[in-house]
């Protein structure tokens, strides 16, 4: 799930991103922090905190026009997002949102 609130005092939308267990556990044993032996046996790792190659995005389109462009399997289409949230992979510190041009 995905929830917003509006708070016109301080001009600011805030996204809320509701994962199914914890946000970044890559296996989802509940430990976001530890490889668990199935994944292990196949070969992957659990970082903790959005380390290694673990990463989020949410991408959102306030106006409808995503639609035009998708869906499309041609790498050179540009979609217009209008903003991204989300949190690079191996750089949970580097979280954040962007509007897109």
């Amino acid at each position: 799930s995905v929830w917003f609130q509006w708070q016109a005092d301080a001009d600011a939308l805030l996204i809320g991103i509701e994962c199914f267990g914890v946000c970044g556990d890559a296996d989802g044993d509940g430990d976001a922090g530890g490889t668990s032996a199935e994944l292990a046996a196949l070969g992957g790792v659990d970082e903790a905190d959005f380390g290694g190659t673990e990463a989020v995005a949410v991408a959102l389109d306030f106006d409808g026009d995503v639609a035009s462009a998708l869906p499309s399997f041609d790498a050179a289409v540009r979609v217009p997002w209008d903003a991204v949230l989300g949190v690079p992979a191996g750089d949970a510190e580097g979280a954040g949102a962007a509007p897109l041009d």
